[in-house]
């Protein structure tokens, strides 16, 4: 037994009942941590529209469905990267999933009736923020890769995103 932190990490979430107010804990497994490595967070979280089901994305990219009683749906999805921002699309069948830093940022795209993911091409800055058209067919997203924060929107389909707002001044949170 050692007391104080530990070498590894369990990255928590509560889920508040506000009738009873009572908590329910979503603990991700543990995963070990490098030597010296900060222990792992929970840096998003997140209900689907229809509220059946919760996500969470930790500081280490590990992300997962959780139903909205608690329970794990399905193993964790790994990004491999600080996620930022992670989105279920407005039909709930996918889940959209920013990671990474400049140079190396991404959006990940999960169909999560088939954990399969596919990376959505063209972020060279981090992105910071995500949202899904009302019918799902775009993703908007906050990125400074012109210099300052912009609004940009990208078809899930892969086409080139294309900044919608073009100015010196930031936008944020689309």
């Amino acid at each position: 037994r050692q007391d104080g932190p530990t070498p590894t990490s369990s990255p928590v979430a509560e889920l508040w009942d506000l009738k009873t107010l009572a908590a329910t804990r979503l603990v991700l497994p543990e995963d070990p941590a490098p030597p010296g490595a900060a222990p792992d967070s929970v840096q998003w979280s997140e209900f689907s529209r229809d509220g059946a089901r919760i996500v969470t994305a930790t500081v280490s990219g590990r992300v997962q469905v959780w139903t909205a009683d608690g329970a794990a749906d399905g193993e964790p999805l790994e990004h491999g990267a600080e996620v930022t921002c992670a989105r279920f699309s407005p039909d709930g069948k996918f889940l959209a999933v920013a990671a990474g830093e400049k140079g190396e940022a991404q959006v990940k795209l999960w169909e999560l009736a088939f954990p399969v993911s596919r990376i959505l091409t063209g972020h060279t800055e981090r992105i910071v923020h995500l949202a899904w058209s009302p019918d799902g067919a775009l993703l908007a997203f906050e990125t400074d890769r012109d210099g300052n924060g912009d609004l940009y929107t990208m078809p899930i389909g892969g086409a080139p995103s294309v900044n919608v707002t073009l100015h010196p001044s930031s936008d944020n949170n689309p």
